[in-house]
């Protein structure tokens, strides 16, 4: 399939490019729910450590945390369906690769965010809607983090300093998931890794160009 250049304009161009992405999120979001609240392993590991336990918890963050449901919007501005795609496998992978984790390393943040919020104003009401609806488990690595993180050093790759704003708004999100509770420090860092390793085979190497549908328009 050839979707390049001069067919940005095609049905058909749409539907793969945004069916993709809505395909992405849905599997994302689905699998998520699974391990969060129907997956209990006999056992859970706590990642905290005294440097966790110094992060104050601020309610306001919450809002800059839920800005990753909005910041890989930006990814559509990527008009090279290849490459778009491309995306796509790497933020899967970073998907798979944290599934596997959650299943041999089930971390949770039980015992160390707060079991009930104050609701003293919107950012607090806020942050007991993240808590009731995200359980304290699927920590480890962090997804909130990988997925952000993976568009975030694509955005670089296709935009050069421009992709470090972007990447700024992402670093924001992640500095979120720690000062909400919700990840321990090795959560961010693994996650960032995880990126960071699925960015450079699935996005930035050479895995994908055997198949036409990932090969790029330069």
């Amino acid at each position: 399939m050839t979707l390049k250049g001069d067919h940005v304009s095609t049905g058909r161009y749409y539907v793969v490019k945004w069916g993709s992405f809505a395909a992405v999120c849905t599997i994302h979001t689905f699998v998520y729910i699974f391990f969060n609240h129907f997956f209990h392993p006999a056992k859970y590991y706590n990642l905290a450590t005294p440097l966790d336990y110094a992060i104050p918890l601020i309610p306001a963050w919450s809002w800059i945390y839920e800005m990753l449901f909005i910041i890989p919007l930006a990814m559509g501005f990527i008009t090279d369906i290849g490459r778009f795609l491309r995306g796509c496998v790497a933020v899967l992978a970073c998907c798979a690769v944290s599934w596997v984790f959650f299943i041999v390393l089930p971390v949770t943040t039980a015992g160390y965010r707060p079991d009930t919020v104050d609701i003293t104003g919107p950012s607090t009401m806020l942050l007991g809607f993240i808590y009731f609806s995200d359980a304290p488990g699927t920590c480890f690595p962090s997804l909130h983090v990988a997925v952000g993180m993976t568009t975030a050093f694509i955005a670089i790759h296709l935009w050069g300093w421009r992709g470090f704003i972007y990447m700024l708004a992402n670093i924001m999100v992640l500095l979120s998931t720690l000062f909400t509770k919700q990840h321990y420090i090795a959560d961010v860092v693994a996650g960032t890794i995880l990126a960071y390793v699925s960015y450079r085979i699935f996005f930035a190497g050479r895995l994908l160009e055997r198949y036409r549908i990932f090969k790029t328009a330069d």
